[in-house]
């Protein structure tokens, strides 16, 4: 079965991002991402292919399988663990 995008992953990167005191700018210079596609993210309107996943993981110092996990889901179900 393909997986389709989790619910509330968005929460998750914005509460990661921020709990490490990371603007969005400066987060999106790290990822070398423009703020609007962080942005983007972190409202689930955007899905990160897997070099994103992998540049997020390095940032926020999450597993790389476990943040896609968080991302991609084979039933999408809304986020409740805090994963810091």
């Amino acid at each position: 079965m393909l997986n389709k995008p989790c619910i509330g992953f968005g929460k998750f990167i914005k509460e990661s991002r921020e709990f490490k005191n990371l603007s969005l700018e400066m987060f999106a210079d790290q990822l070398k991402v423009s703020h609007q596609i962080v942005d983007r993210l972190e409202m689930d309107l955007l899905h990160p292919s897997g070099s994103l996943i992998k540049k997020l993981s390095l940032v926020l110092n999450v597993e790389e399988n476990e943040l896609f996990n968080l991302i991609w889901c084979e039933n999408p179900v809304k986020l409740h663990q805090n994963h810091f």
